[in-house]
């Protein structure tokens, strides 16, 4: 099955970063708010460019993608191979997920589960947290406490949370000046690898905050997909039929069951 791992203008409720000096690290519940506010502030984005997948295998794939997102859980992304030919699209529209597999000559249609999402994007989770993460930031689970919060070479920062149980556990590494998202990780007790793992560069600013171009990810099943944007675009409108599934003629429609 084709592998997929595969939004700015900021409200006036929404608080500037409010930065700590240079060197300075802030308090954990400061970190929180703020990467809650950064992930908020995204409420659209558009972003094409190459995508390569190195499959557990070894075998490595190439083309290009095209994704559209709308907050806080709407998400398109096509797929191309050699020469512009469609391989693969995804919509996740909250709780309606379709996957048109162009190779296979196949539809698959079923709810957006993180089952369902994870049999073709190698990771499983839900659309609004592939939001959070194509946006650059990390889904931020609810009901997590903070565990530790510590400084790190090159005016970075660690926050690590989880929850109650510590089954979770969310690792943020982030830029203490502006709170950009250099890396995002969360691993669930029992797990051999993390649930996912992303690391992100070459950030443009928006508005207060900056957000990356590109990025990698290492799936839980040794799956990795790196995007590497040619142009980014946020807070844009978009017409609502971009998510919409379309019903090619003769395409057999596979029902998916979770």
């Amino acid at each position: 099955m084709v592998l997929l791992t595969v939004c700015m203008m900021i409200s006036s409720c929404i608080a500037t970063p409010q930065s700590p000096v240079i060197g300075e690290l802030p308090k954990p519940e400061h970190v929180v708010e703020r990467l809650e506010l950064r992930r908020q502030a995204l409420r659209s984005f558009f972003m094409q460019g190459a995508i390569s997948v190195t499959m557990p295998d070894g075998s490595e794939l190439y083309g290009d993608h095209v994704i559209w997102g709308v907050y806080p859980d709407r998400i398109r992304a096509d797929v191309f191979g050699p020469f512009g030919q469609p391989v693969l699209r995804l919509v996740a529209d909250g709780n309606r997920l379709s996957v048109l597999a162009f190779d296979e000559n196949r539809i698959y249609m079923g709810r957006a589960t993180r089952k369902n999402i994870g049999a073709f994007l190698g990771v499983a989770l839900s659309p609004d947290e592939i939001y959070a993460l194509l946006g650059g930031s990390a889904p931020m689970l609810e009901n997590m406490l903070v565990t530790s919060l510590s400084a790190e070479e090159d005016a970075k920062a660690l926050l690590v949370l989880s929850d109650s149980a510590s089954k979770v556990m969310e690792r943020i590494r982030f830029r203490i000046a502006d709170y950009s998202v250099v890396k995002a990780q969360m691993s669930q007790q029992g797990d051999k690898t993390e649930s996912y793992n992303c690391v992100y560069s070459d950030f443009s600013p928006l508005g207060p905050w900056f957000f990356p171009k590109n990025m990698e990810t290492l799936g839980s099943d040794g799956r990795s997909l790196t995007l590497e944007n040619d142009s980014v675009e946020y807070n844009k409108e978009f017409d609502s039929d971009i998510f919409e599934t379309e019903m090619v003629e003769g395409v057999e429609i596979f029902w998916l069951q979770e």
